[in-house]
């Protein structure tokens, strides 16, 4: 099962990708993050939950500055594996981000990660802005 998204969002490419790809850009509900944005470079997303520090990890395959990543994605103590390719495209009205995500094991994962792409893309819009 996979899914691809697009979202149009009001700031110019490289800052979009910048922020993106930046251990500081941290939205809710993760508590932090550490990205090595290279190649073989790995990410940690930490959550904060019910007294928990769950967190998600990955690997990127494909760093193209400004245009495209790819990276894996695993939520701790979990098997499923899912692979996420992210595109930025400058547009009239800032960029277009397309996220496709796939290799999803069951329809509740599926659905669970494409609603948080939706709050993850507010979060990161509002962060955005919080910089300006």
């Amino acid at each position: 099962m996979d899914f691809e998204k697009t979202y149009e969002i009001p700031f110019l490419t490289a800052t979009v990708y910048a922020a993106w790809m930046s251990s500081d850009t941290v939205i809710a509900p993760a508590k932090r993050m550490r990205i090595v944005p290279k190649v073989g470079g790995a990410y940690q997303l930490f959550m904060q939950d019910a007294g928990k520090t769950p967190s998600c990890q990955g690997e990127f395959s494909e760093v193209f500055a400004n245009s495209r990543i790819r990276y894996s994605w695993q939520w701790e103590n979990e098997e499923e594996v899912t692979d996420i390719t992210v595109s930025f495209s400058p547009n009239p009205q800032g960029t277009q981000i397309t996220i496709l995500h796939q290799g999803f094991v069951s329809a509740s994962s599926h659905d669970n990660h494409a609603k948080g792409w939706d709050n993850y893309i507010l979060g990161f819009i509002d962060f955005l802005q919080s910089q300006e």
